[in-house]
């Protein structure tokens, strides 16, 4: 499922809009309290390349200010882990060097 979900491409409006890029950050959190959680508000500002960071640099930067803010809030006291096509880092997450050791990962946070 999570490379499933990584990977897919949809197919609609792909001859107006859609290109068949992959993701560069693929995030997963595993909970005890089994709580979906989307971090998609910590773009409610847009983000802008600046200086020599690029619109992906910065957007990186706005998630782990974005995780760790909402994880204080809510007590989310989770596992966190990432693969990216560059080497970023994210607040209390584990980087991993590829979609394998990622779902490697996750099988790991399964319970048995």
């Amino acid at each position: 499922m999570v490379e499933a979900a990584a990977t897919a491409q949809p197919t609609g409006k792909q001859n107006s809009f859609a290109a068949f890029n992959l993701p560069d950050l693929v995030l997963i959190e595993v909970t005890q309290k089994n709580l979906p959680v989307n971090y998609a508000n910590a773009f409610i500002k847009p983000v802008r390349a600046s200086g020599d960071q690029s619109v992906l640099d910065v957007s990186v930067e706005k998630l782990g200010d974005y995780l760790q803010r909402v994880t204080k809030t809510f007590n989310l006291a989770g596992k966190r882990a990432f693969t990216a096509t560059q080497p970023y880092s994210l607040p209390d997450t584990e980087t991993k060097p590829s979609m394998d050791d990622l779902k490697a990962w996750v099988n790991a946070q399964l319970p048995r």
